[in-house]
């Protein structure tokens, strides 16, 4: 009970000075005349230092995405936290009534500061709709959460992971050169008649090495990126940034076909990635797809 002391002062102390929502760790819906409702949430009210927290905010309306324009959405105000970063992603469904139902979900990643409590304050979000405009805002209530020190769990978990990295990495390291010697020793003439064509080969290890039936298809799909970045960069000298394939790959004397295609590719992955959304199954079909029919394509060129 005297260990518990200090932290109990201290959260009643915060309470009194910060205006936090009566659930902490969940803010209310907060809903507009005009049928938009917005809602905040955290992960957890409690959690470690040494633990990221996410905080979640969703506006959603019936009727289509452009139905609402969302005017301004400001970067939380924090205390004892920091904003490490934030994606956005739109979604339309359909409902049991025929109507359609719109959401639009961001999302902040926070980093915890020092021990104690921290603090999400309000915020206010403003929107418009219809000609001539008219506006509206609906503000979320703060949210309030305690950091505990890092356990000693935790400490050594990090440390030991470190060690694992390492151990790894070194492992790879000798086994590319274990392969590198191999090959190096092997006679010409087998190595000639053993080696596939590029796509060929790639495409190989795309069916050897990617199950379209997982059961993790976001893990997956990140295989399914470094398969193809690595067929970019032993067929064209390097896998560019996203901005810059376009212009790499023509000037590596790529075809019009696997330009357009490796752009939409990465295009995909760049969306994807930004708005944070698990990977359903119709959309890793797709990504496979464009990685197969550019290494089918390949192969006919």
């Amino acid at each position: 009970m005297p260990n518990r002391l200090p932290k109990l002062l201290l959260v009643l102390f915060g309470a009194l000075l910060l205006p936090v929502p009566e659930h902490a760790a969940d803010a209310p819906v907060q809903a507009g005349n005009d049928g938009i409702v917005v809602r905040g949430w955290v992960e957890d009210s409690t959690l470690t230092q040494d633990k990221p927290l996410l905080y979640t905010v969703v506006l959603s309306w019936p009727g289509p995405l452009n139905r609402f324009q969302v005017l301004r959405i400001p970067e939380p105000e924090l205390v004892n936290l920091e904003l490490t970063g934030s994606g956005s992603s739109n979604r339309l469904e359909e409902q049991p009534d025929g109507g359609l139902q719109s959401f639009k979900t961001l999302t902040f990643q926070l980093r915890p500061v020092h021990t104690g409590q921290a603090l999400i304050r309000e915020i206010t979000i403003s929107y418009s709709e219809g000609e001539p405009a008219r506006s509206g805002s609906l503000t979320l209530p703060a949210v309030a959460v305690w950091i505990d020190p890092p356990s000693l769990t935790s400490r050594m978990s990090s440390s030991t992971t470190y060690v694992i990295l390492l151990a790894i990495f070194g492992l790879t390291l000798l086994y590319f050169a274990i392969q590198y010697l191999r090959k190096r020793r092997s006679k010409p003439g087998e190595t000639a008649q053993e080696t596939l064509p590029l796509p060929e080969a790639f495409r190989k290890r795309l069916y050897q090495e990617i199950d379209p039936k997982s059961g993790n298809l976001n893990d997956a799909a990140q295989k399914l990126k470094a398969l193809f970045l690595t067929f970019l960069a032993e067929r064209y000298g390097a896998a560019p940034a996203p901005g810059e394939l376009r212009e790499k790959l023509a000037e590596a004397g790529a075809d019009d076909k696997t330009i357009c295609d490796s752009v939409k590719l990465m295009e995909k992955y760049e969306l994807m990635e930004f708005g944070g959304a698990r990977v359903d199954p119709a959309t890793f079909q797709e990504l496979y797809g464009i990685v197969e029919g550019i290494f089918l394509h390949q192969k006919l060129t």
